[in-house]
C-alpha cells in the first residue's frame, strides 16, 4: 500500500473538503466506493480542466491534451484491464485499446473503418506510415493525436479548428474542434458512471471493471 493513508484522495461528497486516503479505505459499501472515485475524477480532471473547456482560459492544444489523457482513463475504468493484462499481446496495448473504446463512445461514427479513398488519400500525405493498419476514425485519434501530443506535442494528420462544429476527415486529414471534443468526453463521462452508479444490473460489466480500478488505486 504505497499511497499513505495521510495523502488526500480527492473531495468529500457532501463538500468541499479533502478525504484522505485512508477514510476512503475504510468504506466498504461499493456504491459508495464508486462514488468517491466519480467524485475525485470530477475534483482533479473535469473542474481543472473546464476553464479551458469553457474558455475562460484559452488554451486549446493544453485542453486537446487533457481530454485524450482524460478519455484514457476513463477507458481504464470500464474496460476490462486485468483481463487485458494477461494477454501478452493486449497486455502491450492497453492505452490504445482503452482510448479507442472511450473515443468511440464520444461519437459512434469514429469507430467507423476508413475507406479505401481515405486511406489512400493518407498514404499520399505519409508515405511511410503504415495507413492499411489502420481501423477507424477512433484509431486514427489515438495514434495521430494522443500519441502524437503527448510525445513531441503536436498533431500529426489531425489538426485542430474551431471552424468546424466536431470533426471532419478531409483531403487526407482529419480535423477536430478541440471544444467538441471536451464536451463530447464530459456527456460520455456522465453517461458511463449512470451505468456504472445503476445497481438493477446483477452482471454489470461497467460497474466491476469500475471497482477493479477502485480498489487497485487505493491499494497498489
Amino acid at each position: 500500500m504505497p499511497i499513505p493513508n495521510h495523502t488526500i484522495f480527492g473531495k468529500r461528497i457532501t463538500d468541499n473538503s479533502g478525504v484522505s486516503f485512508g477514510e476512503v479505505r475504510k468504506i466498504s459499501d461499493e456504491s459508495e466506493q464508486l462514488r468517491y472515485l466519480k467524485r475525485r475524477l470530477e475534483a482533479y480532471l473535469i473542474e481543472q480542466t473546464d476553464p479551458m473547456g469553457e474558455r475562460k482560459i484559452y488554451s486549446p492544444f493544453p485542453l486537446t491534451v487533457l481530454t485524450c489523457v482524460a478519455s484514457e482513463t476513463l477507458g481504464r475504468i470500464i474496460e476490462p484491464v486485468l483481463v487485458y493484462e494477461k494477454d501478452p499481446r493486449k497486455r502491450q496495448e492497453i492505452p490504445k485499446i482503452v482510448s479507442i473504446k472511450v473515443y468511440g463512445m464520444l461519437d459512434k461514427k469514429l469507430t467507423r473503418p476508413l475507406t479505401q479513398e481515405y486511406k489512400e488519400a493518407m498514404q499520399i500525405i505519409w508515405p511511410s506510415d503504415d495507413i492499411k493498419s489502420i481501423s477507424s476514425y477512433s484509431e486514427l485519434f489515438h495514434s495521430y493525436l494522443r500519441t502524437s501530443f503527448i510525445h513531441g506535442y503536436r498533431g500529426k494528420n489531425v489538426f485542430l479548428t474551431e471552424e468546424i462544429t466536431s470533426w471532419i476527415f478531409e483531403e487526407g486529414s482529419l480535423y477536430l474542434n478541440p471544444y467538441w471534443f471536451w464536451t463530447a468526453y464530459k456527456n460520455t463521462f456522465e453517461n458511463c458512471f449512470s451505468k456504472i452508479l445503476d445497481t438493477k444490473e446483477k452482471n454489470n460489466p461497467l460497474r466491476r471493471n469500475a471497482l477493479d480500478y477502485f480498489y487497485r488505486l487505493i491499494n497498489e
